[in-house]
Order: C-alpha cells, then structure tokens, then sequence
C-alpha cells in the first residue's frame, strides 16, 4: 500500500481516558472519515452506508460532491484571498462549482467560477439533486457566474486551444486567481494540467490538487475486493494525484502548504500548492 498520506499520521491519542489501551491514531480516524464518506468501493464497511447518500455535503439542497472539511478549508482560502476567478478542472455535476460560486458571491457579486470537463455535465447523466439540473445553476450561467467550458485544458485539438483561450482571455480581467484539480487524479495528466494552466494562478493563491488520497484508498480497495476496479487500478499502476502532489511541490514558484490542513483529516493531503512567487514553471 502507498505511505499514509496525512499530516503526522502516526501521531496518537487516547479515546477513552478510563481506558490506557484505547488509542488512536491520526491515520485511523482520517481513514475512518474515508469509509463513512462511502467512496472508492469502500461503503460497505459501514451498515446503512450508500453511494449517492454519503459522497460529499449537501449544500442549498445540491449535491456536491465534496468533502465537508474540505468545503470549509477552501471557503475559507477563498474569502482570505478574495478570489474573484475560480478555475476548475473537472465539472462532473456541477456541485463544487455552484457551492463555490455562492460562496465568492458573498464577498464580490461579479467573482467567476470557470469549469471544465471533457463532456458537457448538462447533458450527462446527473440526477435531480446535482447541480446542473437545478435552476440556481442555470441563473449562475445565465448571469456569467458560472462559465462551463468543454474541452481538455492539456490536449492540442480544437477543444482544448479553445479552452485554454478562453481562460487566457478571462484571467486578464481578473485580481486573484485560484485554480482547482478535481478531474481524473491521474499522475502523468494531472501533472500535464499544472505545466499548462498552473500560470495563471496570483501570488497569495493556490493551486489546489484534490482527492490525493486515493493513492492510499484504491490501494486499500483493491486488496480488500473481490474483484478488480479499473479505475483504482490506473491510479495504481500510473500513479494517483497524491504521486503528482509529491513531484510538484517542488515546482518553481510555489510551495506545499499543509499548514491549512489543520484538522488533519482531509481528503487532499499535500494538494494545497501556494502561489509564492511570479516564477514560472
């Protein structure tokens, strides 16, 4: 299995102090978190515990998709650097974007979240509680909040040059800037991403990479299955987000900020890169 990706996950403390045998570790209750959130095959650990009902906070009556602790930490990054241009890869329903697109809506009515994805989410197969099927999405779209952008921000087709175009286009009116990786969490993609669009990020911003705990999850859901999940599969065998995060931490102009992760339990250990200098990739 890949190393425990959290913050001083080794460290212990005791969960019942009549009881000097009942410890804990750090890793013990982030992976807990892991098998109530019901993801990468691991909701049957858990009676009563179901796909679609567990995977991310409910927000205004949306599914988002994400992680409560995660939600809080990266509201909380937004409103400190006043973001006014969100940058996601990786739509999927539209959950992250709308909650996010209220949120920055709070501190300036004219702040935009770009989303990209490969398909158009309005189109897919999102259910009635996702965002995309839900009028407030429409209304951000319809008011230039939201912008959905179609394409692969590190393909050179037709899509893609697109894609890159526009936010090329979007950023030059913008203050701050915040760029977040929610798409495929594969090593070798999501390290092509950061080279293309990582530049558009502000100093003081951040580049997040999300879910880089699935190195560690698809590890312990592949051996504790019975049969083989192809998705967890790739990220063992090319490596995860978590791998990526490893590697460019060490990218010119920005550093691995783990002081953010302060509740320890996160689902994007290691994936919160700070903007700290102009210098280019």
């Amino acid at each position: 299995m890949s190393a425990l990706p959290w913050q001083g996950a080794s460290d212990k403390l005791l969960a019942n102090p009549l009881d000097p045998t009942s410890v804990v570790s750090v890793a013990q209750l982030a992976f807990g978190f892991e098998v109530a959130q019901g993801f990468v095959g691991l909701e049957r650990r858990i009676p009563g515990i179901r796909v679609g009902k567990t995977e991310g906070m409910m927000f205004f009556g949306v599914k988002t998709e994400q992680s409560v602790v995660d939600a809080a930490v990266i509201q909380n990054l937004l409103y400190q650097t006043k973001t006014d241009l969100l940058i996601e890869v990786g739509t999927y329903c539209g959950g992250s974007a709308f909650i996010y697109s209220k949120i920055m809506r709070a501190y300036n009515p004219n702040a935009t979240v770009v989303t990209i994805d490969i398909t158009n989410p309005e189109k897919g197969w999102c259910y009635q509680n996702d965002a995309v099927r839900k009028p407030a999405w429409k209304s951000l779209v319809a008011a230039g909040r939201i912008v959905s952008l179609i394409g692969s921000v590190d393909s050179n087709n037709k899509k893609g040059l697109n894609v890159r175009q526009r936010l090329q286009d979007l950023v030059q009116n913008a203050a701050s800037v915040m760029v977040i990786d929610d798409a495929d969490h594969l090593k070798p993609t999501t390290v092509s991403r950061f080279h293309q669009i990582s530049k558009h990020v502000t100093v003081g911003n951040y580049y997040i990479l999300q879910d880089t705990r699935l190195d560690y999850d698809c590890a312990y859901a592949q051996l504790t299955r019975k049969r083989n999940w192809q998705y967890c599969g790739d990220i063992l065998d090319r490596g995860g987000a978590g791998m990526a995060a490893e590697e460019l931490k060490h990218a010119k102009g920005f550093t691995q900020d783990r002081s953010v992760e302060y509740w320890r339990i996160t689902q994007h250990p290691g994936g919160y890169l700070k903007r700290v200098s102009s210098a280019t990739v």
